[in-house]
């Protein structure tokens, strides 16, 4: 129904004048009732969503795999190999990644 459950009090509180019909009663009882439970889910799912978001941020990791030592020869074909020489002056290895 989209409406909050305090919007839904104030609108239609449980004891009631008799000023409304029977049926018309009936009807807003079982509209407000609705409105109790499909709020109520709503914010089950949210809760559930908020938990389920939590327990993957905890098991959720990057795996990070040591890369080897930079290679003398950064490409096998030899006539590429004299391009790449200036490049390879301007790598920098750092040890921890």
């Amino acid at each position: 129904m989209g409406a909050s459950a305090p919007l839904v009090q104030s609108l239609i509180p449980d004891t009631q004048d008799n000023s409304l019909s029977f049926s018309v009663l009936n009807y807003l009882k079982r509209l407000k009732n609705q409105a109790k439970i499909e709020f109520e889910k709503l914010c089950a799912d949210v809760i559930n969503k908020a938990s389920s978001v939590n327990s993957q941020k905890v098991a959720e990791s990057v795996r990070v795999m040591p890369r080897s030592s930079l290679k003398k020869d950064l490409t096998t074909h030899p006539c590429l190999q004299d391009k790449f020489t200036a490049l390879r002056d301007q790598l920098n290895e750092f040890g921890g990644f």
